[in-house]
């Protein structure tokens, strides 16, 4: 499970990264890394801000962005814990949120495990996008924002492209194989792109 580990690390640092090139944006100070928030339908959704506080449930939070109308502010309100342990397929998933930009999110299996991760930017997204889209390896993927792909050599995730925003997501064990993966991540995207 530490590979696993590795892999969700590498996916947020690579991500990251590539979206900090070119600068242009001013970053937010992020969260706290080891802040969680773990996933209730009975938290209290608090004062509906756009991202999450520890112990505040991540579905109000995200309710509360898409019915402001201005889109997800973080990347944690784009897929609640609930829908992603769901699509996993656990029982119960946590959240670790980051703020900031790009703001990154980790989901958790109820034994501590790393599920899925995902990333949000804003800043440089087009080009960033694109940066992933060159990938000899890269898929279209038909659909998703105005622009999707998933690519094996960028850490098996899938990235969408809507408007000027981009969201990459990395779900589910290394071990599963590539088309599960692909289908999973789609699935999960479609939820997110939603909420852009």
């Amino acid at each position: 499970m530490r590979r696993a580990l590795a892999f969700l690390l590498a996916s947020l640092v690579a991500t990251l990264a590539i979206a900090a090139c070119g600068g242009g944006g001013s970053g937010s100070p992020a969260a706290s890394p080891g802040a969680s928030a773990a996933a209730s339908p009975s938290a209290d959704a608090g004062g509906g801000g756009t991202s999450p506080e520890p112990g505040a449930s991540v579905a109000a939070s995200a309710a509360a962005s898409a019915a402001g109308g201005g889109g997800a502010g973080s990347a944690c309100d784009l897929i609640t814990a609930e829908e992603l342990a769901a699509a996993v397929g656990v029982a119960s998933a946590t959240i670790e949120p980051s703020a900031g930009e790009p703001s990154y999110c980790t989901y958790r299996d109820p034994d501590g495990e790393p599920i899925a991760s995902t990333v949000l930017s804003r800043s440089n997204a087009q080009s960033t996008f694109q940066t992933f889209a060159s990938a000899e390896d890269a898929v279209e993927i038909p659909g998703l924002g105005d622009q999707a792909i998933f690519s094996e050599s960028w850490l098996n995730s899938l990235y969408v492209l809507k408007g000027d925003s981009m969201f990459n997501i990395n779900a589910g064990s290394p071990a599963i194989e590539l088309e599960a993966r692909i289908e999973l991540s789609k699935k999960l995207a479609a939820i997110a792109v939603g909420r852009m």
